[in-house]
């Protein structure tokens, strides 16, 4: 019976992570800042267009046109300047997660080498394919993508909050809404997802050390026709494969869904007090509440 390689613990896990980012703590920092001009060259491009908003709106005079040109030319320059960086942050992403891969593998591959024969061959094919190939093509996948986006998320959030509370501090708390939703809802799916996700590989590396020993014995399996059970050996890790993915598939979809709404939650919330309540809103000093989504709007001219 094949004794599977033990799994690293979270301490264990996160010892490891901080040494990867100590290693690699200037392509992480360049990831970081341009990751960073480029979410605030985003949230730029939105208080422009509102300047804009007021410019033509507002009393026009000689120096309108002019002052109008000049905050396009910006809003080109900040949508420019968030595509260049963007796929400048990409594209330094993608080169530290293959770095991280290839200096991962051959620790492993070292490691590997490194170990008892009784204790390889106890874990079977499909245990060591498992953490050659797949295990390491998903932290290549967290490096490549998943790093950037979390960056890209964490500071876009930053920058939008701040800039929520500069432009309106009355109305910044209704971002903390979203937390009333989104934390339980984390919480919950990483309790379940992990050990998921653990069976799932688990059960991928079953399917890959039967096809790899099938494959490699097909001699001895046409001559003692074992055709017959190995197929069925190969239908039943199928089997569970399937049932582990459709069940770390919904709870994927729960989390999106409760991510969903808590994200609009915000928008619900300061619609539905300029619905209910619109004499109460509190409009930013200067700023004219004409893009006010309420069905007076279209009755009742706005307020300057």
């Amino acid at each position: 019976m094949n004794r599977r390689l033990p799994v690293a613990d979270g301490a264990a896990v996160r010892r490891r992570a901080v040494e990867l980012v100590r290693e690699h703590r200037g392509a992480i920092a360049a990831v970081t800042i341009i990751q960073l001009l480029a979410a605030l060259a985003s949230v730029g491009i939105p208080r422009v267009l509102g300047s804009m908003v007021d410019l033509v709106t507002g009393a026009v005079d000689a120096n309108t046109a002019g002052r109008l040109q000049g905050l396009i030319v910006v809003v080109i320059a900040l949508a420019v300047g968030n595509a260049a960086l963007t796929g400048c942050g990409e594209y330094l992403a993608r080169v530290l997660g293959e770095r991280v891969f290839a200096e991962l593998r051959e620790r492993l591959v070292g490691s590997a080498m490194h170990l008892p024969l009784s204790v390889v061959e106890s874990a079977g094919t499909g245990d060591l394919l498992g953490r050659t190939g797949r295990d390491l093509d998903s932290i290549r996948n967290v490096v490549q993508r998943g790093v950037s986006q979390i960056l890209v998320i964490v500071l876009t959030l930053l920058t939008i909050v701040a800039a929520a509370v500069i432009t309106s501090p009355q109305l910044s708390p209704a971002l903390i809404i979203p937390l009333s939703t989104i934390l339980p809802a984390a919480s919950w799916y990483l309790r379940y997802a992990v050990p998921a996700y653990r069976a799932m590989n688990a059960m991928w590396a079953e399917v890959d050390g039967v096809v790899a020993e099938t494959a490699d014995q097909a001699v001895t399996v046409d001559a003692h026709g074992l055709g017959a059970r190995r197929n069925r050996i190969l239908d039943r890790a199928m089997i569970e494969v399937w049932s582990t993915e459709q069940y770390a598939l919904w709870l994927r979809i729960v989390l999106i869904t409760a991510l969903g709404l808590g994200s609009f939650a915000p928008v619900i919330a300061v619609v539905a007090w300029g619905l209910g309540w619109p004499d109460t809103v509190p409009y930013p000093s200067g700023r004219s509440p004409r893009c006010r989504c309420t069905p007076f709007s279209c009755a009742r001219p706005s307020r300057r």
